[in-house]
């Protein structure tokens, strides 16, 4: 049975760790920052504007999404913006990612917000076919580009 819930301070160690897993993963060409990562983990469990949702299976961290409330440029209506969206491979083929998407959705209610963001890594995994099923639609992409 996986368990989701709020990151507390005595998870930071474990969430640390995943994160590392998914900057590997990802392929990120961003220098890790171990101290940035920690200070951020720890801002995102006691700020109310953020949220750490992490997914534990048999006292294991399986998954996590990491995610904000913000209004957008041109609305001071609220946005749930998803920051970071990670199951480790082992527990893919299960429900976790969508229950992390789920409670994300519902803490976006409960702050307020009237829109959810989310986003995938195309290189990693396509995962438009599951937006669409629960409901999503693409409204933008996002490019990058070193400077």
């Amino acid at each position: 049975m996986v368990e989701i819930r709020e990151a507390q301070e005595q998870d930071d160690l474990d969430v640390l760790m995943l994160a590392k897993k998914f900057v590997r993963e990802s392929g990120s060409d961003l220098p890790f920052d171990r101290d940035h990562l920690h200070a951020n983990i720890l801002n995102m469990i006691s700020n109310p504007a953020f949220v750490l949702l992490t997914a534990w299976k048999g006292g294991d961290l399986i998954g996590l999404l990491a995610g904000t409330k913000t209004p957008t440029l041109f609305s001071s209506a609220l946005i749930a913006a998803e920051l970071s969206w990670y199951v480790d491979p082992e527990f893919r083929d299960g429900t976790t990612g969508l229950k992390l998407v789920k409670a994300f959705e519902k803490w976006g209610k409960d702050n307020g917000c009237i829109k959810v963001a989310m986003s995938d890594i195309e290189e990693l995994k396509d995962l438009q076919d599951l937006f669409s099923r629960i409901g999503y639609s693409v409204t933008e992409k996002t490019y990058t580009k070193d400077l």
